[in-house]
């Protein structure tokens, strides 16, 4: 329809849809423009539904113009706080995505957390990122194979021996080699092996990465 109307203005262009009954495209066509005053008339009118698209897409506008706090009030009031927190991620500002993640979003703690630690590995503060690994529920063995992951070895065997001296004993002997796994003897019967305690003892927990 506008194809044939290519030189009216935005307002008239929303006008021309609308009087053809094409109300998601009118909406689409205000945001596209920024028009958002004019979406939302629309949308309160005679599509509510669309409403949180609106305010997520005026939420993304705010984002690129650099009005954060902006975009982070439109993507909560669409109900969508993870965007906010991922938009906070972003920006390395992990002090609001936590905030938005305790109040709004808090599965997403364990991924604030993660990538705040990570971010301080990469600095070089692996004390403070092991505090910030550890206040998100983050465990020790975990956090060394953050470090081991990065290439870290020096630093994870120091800091395994800060941490936990069994991890420092058993877990990090030789942080450069991957352990080796337990030689167990031939059956000496028909019934099934049997680990020994020895064994069992010092088997270590498998750590998702």
């Amino acid at each position: 329809i506008l194809e044939a109307n290519s030189k009216v203005d935005s307002s008239e262009g929303l006008k021309i849809l609308l009087e053809n009954g094409l109300t998601d495209a009118a909406i689409v066509y205000a945001c596209d423009r920024k028009n958002f005053d004019a979406a939302f008339d629309v949308a309160k009118r005679l599509n509510p539904d669309k409403i949180p698209a609106i305010l997520t897409c005026r939420a993304k506008s705010r984002e690129n113009s650099g009005d954060y706090l902006g975009a982070e009030t439109d993507f909560v009031a669409a109900k969508n706080p993870r965007m906010a927190i991922e938009m906070y991620l972003g920006l390395k500002d992990f002090p609001s995505a936590a905030r938005l993640a305790e109040k709004h979003e808090n599965g997403a703690m364990w991924e604030v957390k993660t990538a705040h630690a990570a971010y301080l590995v990469d600095r070089g503060d692996i004390e403070d990122a092991w505090s910030i690994f550890k206040s998100g529920g983050g465990d020790a063995e975990q956090f060394l194979e953050i470090l081991r992951s990065k290439n870290l070895h020096e630093e994870a065997r120091r800091m395994a021996g800060k941490i936990s001296r069994k991890i420092a004993d058993f877990k990090v002997q030789d942080i450069s080699q991957a352990p080796k796994p337990p030689q167990l003897q031939p059956p000496q019967s028909r019934s099934p092996p049997q680990d020994s305690l020895h064994q069992r003892r010092f088997r270590l927990p498998i750590v998702p990465v």
